[in-house]
């Protein structure tokens, strides 16, 4: 066979393998999204309303009340293929409920009457912002194919499906000092260890449509966070790895 029609045949035959992959990587991705919206959507009960979830730091779906959801984003097939990727669901007390009235409408109050105050006492009203903050937001992060987690902070807690979970202090720095429960799905068992991370050994390569790893961060009212580990059944992203 000449030389150019063995890159002519070598082309045409990328070309039909990506083709035929094509609607396999855009179903897996498709699947996958679903399983993770709904496992953040579980997230929510009658004191716990979902804002929205982003992709990325970007728009996915917003929800509106009375939780009307709206999307906002199409997620590409090849989404999995890059690594660290994240889908991020912002939870805060639902002002209609009883918890609200009970720890949110104090505060709301007392900003009101601070605010008629000339001159208002900034930092007070600043303060008291914080405060509505660390008691009534709640975050939840669902990263996929995540390559490394800090190593030297894993703990024996335990959680259904969950390879390894971690508690750090103030693992994302915001205003609150939330301390995060990392939450890893997959392989990390065989991760490589020093002394400061777990960096995961990926059994399939960069660029291509397969899921090795999930990693689970939950961030804010800790009170919150722990209820929503048992309550959960987190090893639903067990099942959507890649074999």
């Amino acid at each position: 066979m000449k030389k150019s029609n063995s890159i002519f045949f070598i082309i045409i035959l990328l070309f039909s393998v990506s083709a035929m992959s094509f609607p396999q990587s855009k179903a897996n991705a498709d699947k996958t999204i679903q399983v993770i919206t709904k496992l953040i959507e579980k997230c929510q009960n009658p004191d716990w309303m979902l804002y929205d979830i982003l992709f990325d730091g970007m728009p996915y779906k917003e929800y509106n009340t009375p939780f009307n959801e709206k999307p906002n984003k199409n997620i590409e097939h090849s989404l999995f293929s890059k690594r660290d990727q994240y889908f991020k669901g912002e939870f805060g007390i639902d002002p209609r409920s009883d918890l609200s009235k009970k720890l949110i409408e104090p505060l709301d109050n007392e900003f009101i009457r601070m605010s008629s105050e000339n001159p208002e006492p900034q930092d007070s009203m600043n303060a008291i912002s914080i405060k509505q903050r660390e008691i009534g937001v709640v975050y939840v992060y669902v990263f996929i194919n995540k390559k490394a987690i800090e190593g030297n902070q894993f703990t024996e807690e335990k959680n259904p499906g969950a390879a390894l979970v971690t508690k750090i202090n103030h693992a994302f720095k915001d205003s609150c000092n939330w301390d995060s429960y990392f939450l890893a799905f997959g392989n990390w068992k065989n991760a490589m260890h020093d002394s400061k991370w777990y960096t995961f050994k990926f059994k399939h390569n960069s660029g291509t449509p397969y899921i090795d790893n999930f990693v689970v961060v939950l961030t804010g009212v800790e009170s919150r966070v722990k209820e929503l580990m048992k309550q959960i059944n987190w090893d639903v992203l067990n099942k959507a790895i890649t074999e």
